[in-house]
């Protein structure tokens, strides 16, 4: 058990000896491609269709609007099959296209166009089955979307995409058997969020999210109610006896992941498993997670051990990780964000469930007040008389009957909503045992550090 001594004051770090408790129960695991009613509706796909006769792309770009035939029971009952080569599709909102190779004896080469009806329309593009031959010489996709292009081949992953417009040009060298791909796409109105893989997704959304705060106003936390794509397990293997202990941590770019310094500090650390997309440890190979592992971070400079004071670090993934629904990164919040008190917020880990409990294998979710600083540091030094504790400006502090990080959530984001998006306003640093009736949790206040996390970002 670590402790740490804050003047006279047993303090006690959230990486060994803090929790989210809960009593809560079920999971929300929503499926991929679930745009609110979902593609599950849509029935499969139909077998590549073969043309036999030779490279049938057409001349010249035929211009395609698609009738508006869906039902208030089926979003989705018009789904037109894309044969023709060199043609612009034209999605109205709630409609769909198949985009498929042929299979046949033949090479040839294939283009086309699809635009988003509505101004406020989205395309969504996935490719669920995505198998191209030996290199991108012989077979290959390029997909054109927010103004970049990206060719894949081979067992590449495409990423989902959205945009306005996406192009596609396809083509192949040998004959299209053992091979070829898949895709889907959606045409969507305003409620999807725009996410764009080719370029940058936007931060802080994901389409599996559903309003959280004051949801569940218990005693303790409860199993996340939804799937929290920027959150990040970490477990550090330290010196010749490879000792494990554990953090949480928040991805903020397809490398980086923000967490907290004493995770980093002061240990012989050999190697950081990084587990993304997870939400139950239990299952090692949980659909959609991804691991890395890494030995590179970087601890704040002027981090005081001592005071806990600039507690914030950066790991670092060797290879960027593909984005999809249960891998995105949070908002950064803006550098003049006021967070004073009384704001509600949401922190998330898989740390202890009690004080000196055993750390959930379920991700955990609980509401927390933000607690104004100066009343913050009263409660600290009336709990302990230390008229010299001090909470700084860059913490901030929550405090809640009976709700609390804990053991293991060190590192671990605190969640705000700013516009509309998740945002990162605190990073798990400490507290006394967890949920003290007495005093509250003690965060990273995010905002103070802006221009540290860019420069050590880029």
């Amino acid at each position: 058990m670590m402790r740490l001594f804050h003047s006279c004051l047993q303090v006690v770090l959230c990486c060994f000896l803090s929790c989210i408790p809960v009593t809560g129960q079920g999971i929300d695991r929503t499926n991929r491609l679930n745009f609110n009613t979902g593609t599950s509706q849509v029935k499969p796909m139909e077998p590549r269709m073969p043309n036999f006769g030779g490279n049938s792309t057409n001349t010249g770009h035929k211009f395609i609007r698609l009738s508006n035939g869906s039902s208030e029971q089926d979003p989705f009952a018009s789904v037109t099959k894309t044969t023709a080569c060199g043609t612009t599709y034209v999605l109205e909102d709630g409609h769909m296209a198949m985009i498929y190779s042929r299979s046949d004896y033949y090479s040839y080469t294939c283009d086309n166009t699809f635009k988003a009806a509505g101004d406020s329309s989205l395309l969504i593009m996935e490719c669920p089955n995505f198998r191209l031959r030996f290199t991108c010489y012989f077979e290959s996709l390029k997909i054109s979307a927010g103004g970049k292009e990206h060719e894949y081949c081979g067992k590449d992953e495409v990423p989902r995409i959205s945009s306005k417009e996406i192009s596609l040009y396809y083509k192949r060298v040998l004959m299209g058997f053992n091979g070829g791909y898949n895709c889907l796409m959606i045409a969507k109105g305003p409620s999807v969020q725009p996410m764009n893989a080719l370029t940058e997704p936007r931060c802080g959304v994901t389409l599996n999210t559903k309003a959280s705060l004051n949801e569940h106003r218990i005693v303790g936390g409860t199993n996340a109610k939804m799937r929290h794509p920027w959150m990040v397990h970490l477990k550090m293997t330290v010196g010749k006896y490879n000792y494990e202990y554990r953090c949480g941590g928040t991805l903020v770019t397809n490398k980086h992941i923000v967490s907290a310094a004493h995770c980093f500090y002061g240990y012989d650390i050999r190697t950081v498993d990084v587990a993304l997309g997870k939400n139950d440890l239990s299952v090692a190979n949980e659909q959609g997670s991804v691991w890395r592992r890494t030995s590179t971070y970087k601890v704040h400079e002027s981090y005081d051990d001592s005071l806990l004071l600039h507690d914030i670090a950066i790991v670092t993934i060797p290879e960027p990780v593909t984005y999809s629904d249960l891998i995105l990164p949070i908002c950064l919040p803006p550098a003049d964000l006021k967070i004073q008190g009384g704001e509600e917020s949401v922190a998330i880990g898989w740390g202890a469930t009690s004080y000196g409990g055993q750390e959930a294998l379920v991700l955990q979710e609980v509401n927390l007040t933000v607690q104004s600083n100066s009343q913050c540091q009263s409660d600290w030094r009336k709990k302990f008389g230390d008229l010299y504790f001090e909470i700084f400006d860059s913490q901030l502090c929550t405090k809640n009957a009976g709700k609390d990080t804990c053991s293991g959530d060190s590192g671990g984001p605190l969640l705000y909503k700013v516009n509309g998006t998740w945002t990162l306003i605190g990073i798990t640093s400490f507290g006394y045992r967890c949920a003290d009736p007495d005093v509250g949790g003690v965060y990273t206040r995010v905002s103070k550090y802006i221009n540290w996390i860019k420069t050590n970002t880029q």
